[in-house]
């Protein structure tokens, strides 16, 4: 299961990313224009999952974007990098009261952090992957989390 969720990473990769840059534009204004800082998280599960029930966990200030049956993307505005990590820690508590039995991957970046949001959905999938290939599962990760190559 875990190499068919990786496939489907790679093959559907350019849609979901630009499903999220679609999602993201006011934060992406806000960022330029005032420097709003905020966070992304990406989870994936190797099952199928109520995308609509782990959207109603979420904070009412944080957004939910779901990219397939597997995959889902939160924004967490108003967020630096350590406010991320402990946004989706808290949102990853809740998953597992709701959803007990599965396993998620959570990966998390910032946006002060990346030049461009393109680079910053880039690092987004590629920790995605990492704690894919790594049986990391139910840890929110980022990119100080590990050394990829």
């Amino acid at each position: 299961m875990k190499n068919t969720l990786l496939e489907d990473i790679q093959v559907n990769y350019f849609k979901h990313a630009q499903t999220i840059l679609d999602s993201i534009k006011n934060e992406l204004y806000e960022h330029d224009r005032y420097n709003v800082n905020y966070s992304l998280a990406i989870g994936a599960t190797n099952s199928k999952l109520d995308m609509q029930g782990f959207a109603k966990l979420i904070r009412e200030t944080d957004k939910f974007i779901i990219l397939n049956e597997h995959i889902c993307c939160m924004v967490f505005p108003f967020t630096d990098a350590a406010q991320g990590i402990k946004a989706a820690s808290n949102l990853l508590s809740k998953f597992e009261i709701r959803f007990f039995s599965e396993k998620i991957y959570i990966g998390v970046v910032n946006a002060q952090t990346y030049e461009t949001p393109m680079k910053q959905i880039e690092k987004l999938f590629e920790i995605l992957k990492y704690a894919i290939e790594n049986g990391m599962q139910n840890i929110p990760l980022d990119s100080t989390s590990f050394e990829a190559g």
